[in-house]
């Protein structure tokens, strides 16, 4: 009995991935032009430089050990660098999981 639950669970469990798959395919697929290497890499690179600016600024304002503590300005400019970058981690991260799940149409030539 436990057997057929575990099974009847898989396949609900398999159903209900590619029905979610489909629906996010459906709706994403009209807002985002297929996904190419050319297209995703500017992506990728704006993420590096994002991520470069951001560790640049890091030890610019705190790879001296002066030992003051930054001013209000200074920090701005760091949060203002780091809250970038972390939102273009994420967005490039959602778009891997979206690759991944197959919601998002691919071009591989």
């Amino acid at each position: 009995m436990i057997e057929n639950q575990d099974m009847q669970a898989q396949k609900f469990t398999k159903l209900l991935e590619e029905a979610i798959r489909q629906a996010n395919l459906e709706v994403i697929k009209p807002m985002v032009p297929v996904i190419s290497i050319d297209g995703i890499l500017p992506v990728a690179i704006s993420v590096a430089k994002l991520r470069g600016k951001y560790l640049a600024a890091t030890m610019d304002l705190l790879g001296k050990d002066a030992g003051s503590l930054p001013n209000a300005d200074q920090i701005d400019k760091l949060r203002t660098l780091r809250v970038a970058y972390e939102e273009a981690v994420t967005a490039y991260q959602t778009m891997e999981h979206a690759i991944q799940k197959g919601y998002l149409e691919l071009s591989l030539g």
